[in-house]
């Protein structure tokens, strides 16, 4: 997607909607705005919320993905100075008349990179859902946010870690350098390597994934 005809669809409140009534637009990349912030941020504590200084985000759809990108900086001193994230979630999604008329989610894939004193880390999954989540109102984003904090089956986690720090897992890095623990590869590979391949957080609106 590019060029002229780039599209200027804009996620309205909690709602997706097209502009273009007329047509199935799938390809289509929502920036952020206010309403959409406040509800990506809206599982964090009103503490968190008040610090973040800046915050950044942008979804794709296709009828096999819905990618949220976001990126955000914080004042508060127990959470990561900066914060670029991406989840990945690989179903089936409907569309007609540019709304989309069913969901369903079959796996997950999140990669998240953060700085917090100077240190680097970064965190990353794959969970898959027996059978698949169907949404049960795919026009409300918040479905959506709602269906990743499903359990479902691990797939693939890792964990890069500084020295001295602790992972997700439990696991401690002992070392006196970065490491990686778990099964990276699957992570980045995930979606035909489109997705999360090594380095995408340093260009994270760049590239029109889908």
């Amino acid at each position: 997607m590019g060029g002229k005809n780039k599209a200027k669809d804009v996620i309205t409140g909690m709602t997706l909607n097209f502009k273009d009534t007329g047509k199935v637009k799938t390809d289509v990349v929502y920036k952020a705005n206010a309403k959409l912030n406040t509800l990506l941020l809206s599982a964090e504590s009103q503490e968190f919320r008040n610090s973040v200084s800046s915050f950044e985000s942008e979804i794709e759809l296709s009828p096999d993905y819905l990618v949220v990108t976001y990126k955000l900086r914080s004042s508060s001193p127990d959470s990561p100075q900066e914060t670029t994230a991406r989840a990945v979630l690989q179903g089936q999604y409907k569309y007609s008349k540019g709304k989309i008329l069913s969901a369903r989610i079959d796996n997950i894939a999140q990669d998240s990179f953060s700085i917090q004193n100077g240190e680097y880390y970064n965190y990353g999954y794959v969970k898959s859902f027996d059978g698949g989540i169907a949404i049960s109102n795919p026009s409300l984003l918040s479905s959506f946010l709602v269906a990743t904090k499903q359990q479902g089956r691990e797939v693939a986690t890792y964990d890069y870690l500084p020295p001295g720090s602790v992972g997700y897992n439990g696991t401690m890095n002992e070392t006196s350098d970065y490491i990686v623990v778990g099964d990276r590869s699957s992570v980045t590979s995930f979606g035909s390597d489109r997705f999360l391949q090594v380095g995408w957080h340093s260009n994270p609106f760049g590239i029109n994934l889908l």
